[in-house]
């Protein structure tokens, strides 16, 4: 999947997103042992275990199945699943419960009810790392 040449630009912004799935991937697996987990130290961070679900923009997809891949392939006891459906889907979806992340490339503000937005929390990501990139000539 990953033998094509990739520009700086869009390296960072896998690598960025990547880092960001995984520390969102942790904290849905962590349930309400997470606290247990970081006071035993590293040992209990290679036993990560669970699902994590996402829904959300399109233009996450593939960023978020490479990062997922690579995640489940470094925690096999951790499946991740889900799908690109919009973000106004990802955005009702994690705030209704029924997935771990919900991907938006708008914000919650646009598609939610302020009721519905005061319990979510925004991972931002850099706006320039999901900018269509063209070939250098």
């Amino acid at each position: 999947m990953l033998d094509q040449a990739y520009s700086r630009r869009q390296f960072l912004g896998l690598a960025g997103g990547l880092a960001s799935i995984v520390g969102l991937g942790l904290v849905g697996c962590g349930g309400s042992g997470a606290s247990d987990a970081a006071a035993k130290g590293s040992a209990a961070a290679e036993s990560v275990s669970g699902e994590v679900t996402y829904d959300g923009a399109s233009s996450f997809q593939a960023l978020v199945e490479a990062a997922a891949e690579k995640f489940m392939d470094a925690n096999p006891d951790v499946s991740v699943s889900g799908s690109g459906n919009g973000s106004g889907k990802g955005l009702t979806a994690v705030a209704a419960g029924t997935v771990t992340i919900g991907n938006s490339d708008v914000f919650a503000e646009t598609k939610l009810e302020a009721d519905q937005v005061k319990n979510l929390v925004d991972h931002e990501s850099p706006s320039w790392a999901w900018a269509p990139s063209s070939p250098r000539t």
